[in-house]
């Protein structure tokens, strides 16, 4: 009876789907360069159960050629995640709708050469949903990127939006958030099979953008202490951050593996003792891949030490941690009323979607059986106390304790597993896809208590702080369940084939 019911509501969606635009976000991606014009769009429709029933609507037009591309989507849910938007009713808004732009930009391609700008879902040099960098989730944010690609090396440099013109006001920050900006660059070599090379992130605050982060290709760690370093009549004064890493991938007929790092602080104690025991700042990335008759096999592994992706100093001008937001909260209510709700860790990261603190096992598989696309996936993670945009957390400074990874009596325990399912049907394509899990200890966002007992570091100002909020294991246990059935209406419109 409940597979009946299932299936009923599936062919529903599927229905209306060719009626009304969707919003599954998956769909909003610039579509690659092809050999001839072709201009497509998409609407999708899905429904979702978490404890409440939602709705998400997408539409999205699209345009490729041999040396440029288009999107353009539109999308309006009803999650209750962001409040609604205002409208001229009586209850002053459209059915609790919200509406998100996916994706807006364009790309031009020549000589191996690549421009991409605009508000679009950004990845890593390494295909993992634990890359370091950025956010295996492919988050979408106003970015610009140039590129170059040849058969032997390759090279980005992406400039990305953090925070500009911001009014969101919170505790922290009373005169709203102040303008963020990063950079990230990756430097590559192929050698047949095998690609390595280096990454560079930097965060700067005051400003959005910086032209020179961007088009200046030496490594960022130079161009920051070029630019900010006093006694040089072109001084900026700024105190800036930059993370180091490096990565490599092998890829062979049926296999392939791969290895990410990222460091911001470390140590030489364990060679010097007289020099500071500040914790090692780092994180790493693993994955291994198979496939078989029977589908793909995926293998990762991650983790990330305590502090991380924080910033050093807690004084106003210094929140260059490695996140889309100073703060961990936001005001949910429209006229700035203190209704704060947590901004969520996978969302705040620019990087590690998982964040500090924290240990990662995965295992996905993909395939189609009976020609039905799917794809699974078992996780189990580990995390203990973590806030990115908090220095020290509920500490005012490292106490020279050396590396700290879930060093805490309790720690979260979280175990999920999900699945898609999709199938098409001419330009008909219908999907159902679950999450289910269980976290114990869960985390949960709570004010500061301050530990009093360390002398604060000079360079810190301890009343923001203080305001800043951090996620902390708590007593609580929390069963994690999601259903999402849907599906999505493509028409081909042309653009130009003969």
């Amino acid at each position: 009876m409940k597979c009946s019911i299932g299936f009923a509501l599936l062919s529903v969606l599927c229905m209306a789907a060719s009626l009304s635009a969707q919003t599954g976000l998956g769909g909003a991606e610039l579509p690659a360069f092809s050999a001839e014009p072709a201009l497509d769009t998409t609407f999708d429709l899905s429904a979702s159960w978490d404890g409440r029933l939602s709705t998400q609507e997408l539409g999205v037009i699209s345009l490729s050629s041999p040396s440029f591309a288009l999107v353009a989507s539109l999308a309006f849910k009803n999650d209750g995640k962001y409040a609604p938007a205002q409208a001229n009713l009586a209850e002053g808004n459209l059915g609790n709708l919200y509406f998100l732009l996916p994706a807006g930009g364009v790309a031009f391609s020549g000589a191996g050469f690549e421009l991409r700008a605009g508000r679009l879902p950004h990845r890593d040099v390494v295909d993992s949903p634990y890359s370091l960098f950025v956010n295996g989730e492919a988050k979408t944010v106003m970015l610009t990127e140039l590129s170059y690609n040849s058969e032997g090396f390759f090279y980005w440099s992406r400039w990305v939006e953090l925070n500009s013109r911001s009014g969101m006001k919170t505790p922290a920050f009373p005169d709203g958030f102040p303008d963020r900006g990063a950079n990230i660059k990756a430097y590559g070599l192929r050698y047949g099979e095998f690609s390595f090379g280096i990454q560079d992130a930097a965060v700067y605050v005051g400003r959005s953008f910086d032209l020179e982060y961007l088009l200046n290709p030496a490594p960022q760690y130079a161009v920051q202490y070029f630019r900010d370093t006093a006694g040089r009549p072109w001084a900026t004064g700024a105190d800036e951050n930059d993370l180091l890493g490096f990565f490599g991938q092998w890829k062979g007929a049926m296999q392939s593996a791969q290895f990410q790092i990222l460091f911001d602080d470390f140590n030489m104690h364990f060679i010097l003792p007289k020099t500071p025991n500040n914790p090692w700042k780092a994180a790493w990335s693993l994955g291994w891949t198979i496939d078989t008759e029977i589908g793909k096999f995926s293998l990762w592994q991650a983790g990330a030490t305590k502090y991380v992706f924080e910033p050093t100093y807690g004084k106003p001008g210094r929140e260059y941690g490695y996140t889309y937001y100073p703060d961990s909260i936001f005001d949910y209510s429209k006229a700035f009323a203190g209704n704060y709700k947590a901004i969520d860790i996978a969302d705040q990261m620019i990087g590690y979607s998982r964040g500090e603190n924290n240990l990662a096992l995965r295992g996905d598989w993909s395939g189609s059986p009976g020609g039905w696309p799917a794809w699974a996936y078992l996780e189990f993670t580990l995390s203990g106390s973590k806030s990115p945009t908090n220095a020290w957390q509920e500490d005012s400074w490292h106490r020279n304790q050396g590396t700290v990874l879930l060093g805490e009596a309790v720690l979260e325990k979280k175990l999920l597993t999900g699945f898609k399912i999709s199938r098409r049907f001419g330009a008909l394509a219908c999907y159902a896809s679950a999450t289910i899990g269980y976290a114990w200890n869960a985390l949960v966002l709570g004010p500061v208590t301050p530990l009093l007992d360390n002398p604060i570091a000079p360079e810190n100002d301890l009343a923001p702080y203080n305001a800043i909020w951090i996620w902390k294991p708590s007593s609580t246990n929390k069963a994690l369940f999601s259903l999402t059935l849907g599906g999505s209406w493509k028409l081909d419109l042309g653009g130009g084939r003969s």
